[in-house]
């Protein structure tokens, strides 16, 4: 065996070196593109998801999830027109959940821009690829100017018949979650007490100042974030705009009365899950524990739903409950009561 030289080790740690110095200069590939995507999207990042869509088509320019990811962050952004080339490119797609959706969506961008007959013929598309989003084309907001047609409501009638054939289907998926808990410690006991809100963040639009303007909300209760229920889990007493709101697990709406006030509602989740409702129903939720909310004056903007809750323990355990979203801003004085 030859002896290991000074010479001999140099090289081979300047062989190492270049070969880690490739390996960082080498560009990350399409599967790394696609998982750092579907993080983007996930945390609805738009800026980010068109740039990473952009370099995955640089890689391979039939990739239909990167058509997919790059027409929804256009469309999020309001660039209708170039949102809908990459719609029409994804709609290609063999993956038919993507091609579904795709057409979906396209079917929405032609709805927004007016084009009424173009919408329905992409919304049939979107039937016969398999469409079965019918709970969010209820509620999306990007339908609303085909819902006074009477080729809509014949298309959801239509549409519902076509599901029932399948029989029961199931959705899955993951969705991003915030959460704010106020924790209550003692030196000697440890923790006596807590206060949790989870809750999905909305992305704050333009378009939802006009709805809140319209009176057709009033006297109607709203899912407060996105996906699943908003949940306030307490294992201390409370007080909240005055109302007492004892320990417990509750669901969370917002509703709104005539004259711009707002309530906070607290459900029984017994009484929700006997019903078998999901989140985006909340309108046909009753009862609750009705909480006035206060409107701020802000010049603050909230590009995300934010949901807080905070307590001062120097001032006798009080604190606020504070929803801000866009420019707007919710408000209830709370006061937790804590065992001696």
């Amino acid at each position: 065996m030859k002896p290991v030289t000074a010479l001999s080790v140099a090289l081979l740690a300047l062989l190492a070196f270049s070969a880690a110095r490739a390996q960082e200069d080498a560009p990350p590939s399409a599967s790394q593109l696609t998982k750092t995507m579907n993080a983007q999207l996930q945390k609805q990042d738009w800026e980010g998801v068109m740039q990473t869509a952009k370099a995955l088509l640089e890689i391979d320019e039939q990739n239909g999830q990167a058509w997919y990811g790059l027409g929804l962050a256009l469309h999020s952004l309001g660039r209708l027109d170039e949102a809908l080339e990459a719609h029409l490119k994804a709609a290609a797609s063999p993956n038919t959940k993507i091609s579904a959706t795709a057409c979906y969506n396209a079917a929405c961008v032609y709805a927004l821009k007016g084009e009424k007959d173009e919408a329905f013929v992409w919304l049939d598309k979107a039937l016969n690829a398999g469409f079965n989003g019918f709970d969010h084309m209820a509620q999306d907001s990007d339908m609303d100017n085909l819902r006074d047609d009477p080729r809509f409501q014949k298309f959801m009638e239509e549409s519902g018949k076509t599901a029932a054939k399948g029989g029961i289907a199931a959705f899955s998926g993951t969705s991003p979650r915030e959460s704010c808990r106020v924790l209550f410690w003692s030196q000697e006991k440890g923790p006596v007490g807590q206060i949790v809100i989870d809750y999905g963040p909305v992305a704050w639009k333009e378009e939802y100042e006009q709805k809140l303007q319209s009176a057709e909300f009033n006297n109607t209760r709203w899912r407060l974030g996105s996906d699943h229920w908003t949940n306030l889990d307490a294992n201390v007493n409370l007080e909240i705009a005055g109302q007492d709101v004892p320990a417990g697990l509750y669901y969370v709406v917002l509703e709104r009365q005539e004259g711009d006030r707002y309530d906070l509602v607290l459900l029984d989740p017994q009484e929700v899950r006997a019903k078998r409702l999901d989140a985006y129903l909340a309108q046909y939720t009753k009862g609750g524990i009705v909480l006035p909310l206060d409107v701020v004056e802000t010049e603050s903007v909230a590009d995300t739903l934010t949901i807080d809750i905070s307590v001062d323990t120097k001032k006798d355990n009080t604190g606020k409950f504070v929803i801000h979203f866009g420019p707007h801003m919710l408000a209830a004085p709370v006061k937790v009561r804590l065992e001696s």
